[in-house]
């Protein structure tokens, strides 16, 4: 077990080949150059299993070291290796490393595939909390639902900043990771007092998509300095598309996976205060007719006006984040905001402890959005 190098790149694609058989939607994983980027980064830290001739498992960190912050992915071994907890020692051995060695990493967060018992029991037996779900996230050869999880030191949980009052609709969520995580309870917005979208929002934008990946970061990376009238915190994904108006007083900063249709939007920047209830629906159209399927992006939890806006515009919570990010000396909690364009299946589908509940809070808010309309007189 070790830290993989630029060496074993070809070790590594053969791997992720062999098991996924060329369907894997991360170009990490399949492009050598992109690989062989990623394995000579500080930001990254990639645990594989070596045998005499091949790498046998594998598992990928990538790190924010300004938030402390670090995600587990690509998690994969060999089938005839399997049944060994290979996955669970490669990710013990990377999480010392992060934690105890080199980085100080307070918090470790990572998705989980659901259609085996296994992703879910092994995080649990990490130490890994279950935070949400995200329904039909990914696409390998069919549509998967992912579940969240993530891994808390001591002090993070007590960096974390609890002096607000939570959205009201995002009470039943927050129940759930409260009991799960052994959080202290959170007061409760007061409905009366819950922003409002406005009504006097125009009724739609007219956006143009502008698909160049390096003008694109090189737009973020200069805005993100330099507009501090919005919060441009998503970590670990770049923008690699734009949308913009004829006046360009509106830039919304998308990353869209062509592989799988999976877009997350990551910022946005409306200097004309139009109103983020008209930006995504305006966006969302847009987003659509490029092969979009699934869309989402992240709040801060005590972003009330904000929240209400994504539930006006259609979007539903599906995960909430402790601590996850760190600003000064505190850790702020975020809402996970998602919306599916294709019909949700949830057949086959193997959910482990509250994850259960996760998937009927996620169904109850979606019933409410897909009804709301039909029974108002």
């Amino acid at each position: 077990m070790k830290q993989a190098r630029p060496a074993d790149a070809v070790k590594i694609l053969q791997l992720y080949f062999d098991i996924y058989g060329g369907s894997y939607p991360d170009p990490r994983m399949t492009d050598f150059l992109t690989l062989n980027t990623v394995l000579n980064s500080e930001d990254y830290l990639w645990i594989v299993e070596e045998t005499a001739d091949q790498i046998v498992g594998s598992v990928v960190y990538q790190i924010d070291t300004k938030n402390k912050l670090a995600k587990a992915f690509g998690a994969v071994v060999r089938p005839e290796m399997r049944g060994h907890a290979l996955t669970e020692k490669l990710m013990t051995y990377g999480h010392d490393i992060l934690v105890n060695q080199k980085h100080a990493i307070e918090v470790i967060y990572a998705t989980t595939r659901t259609v085996s018992f296994a992703p879910q029991k092994l995080t649990r037996h990490l130490g890994y909390k279950k935070l949400g779900i995200f329904p039909n996230i990914h696409r390998t050869v069919e549509s998967e639902t992912h579940a969240l999880t993530a891994a808390y030191t001591p002090q993070s949980l007590q960096k974390r900043f609890t002096d607000f009052q939570l959205h009201p609709k995002l009470a039943r969520l927050y129940s759930i990771v409260q009991k799960e995580c052994e959080l202290q309870p959170l007061k409760i917005e007061n409905l009366k007092t819950a922003t409002a979208s406005s009504s006097a929002d125009p009724t739609s934008i007219d956006f143009e998509a502008i698909q160049a990946p390096k003008f694109v970061r090189h737009q973020f990376s200069a805005e993100r300095d330099n507009v501090k009238d919005h919060h441009w915190f998503f970590p670990f994904i770049e923008p690699n598309l734009m949308l913009t108006n004829e006046d360009s007083s509106i830039h919304v900063f998308v990353n869209f996976s062509n592989v799988d249709q999976y877009c997350a939007i990551i910022a946005i920047r409306d200097i004309n205060k139009i109103g983020y209830k008209t930006i995504f629906e305006s966006a969302c159209k847009v987003l659509r007719g490029l092969g979009v399927r699934y869309m989402e992006f992240i709040i801060r939890a005590d972003e009330s006006a904000k929240i209400d806006t994504a539930f006006a515009s259609r979007f539903i919570p599906c995960a909430y984040f402790p601590a996850m990010q760190l600003e000064g000396a505190q850790r702020f909690d975020y809402v996970v905001f998602s919306r599916s364009f294709e019909i949700l299946d949830f057949k086959g589908l193997k959910f482990e402890g509250v994850n259960k509940d996760y998937l009927q809070q996620y169904y109850s808010f979606w019933e409410e959005t897909a009804y709301e309309s039909v029974f108002i007189d």
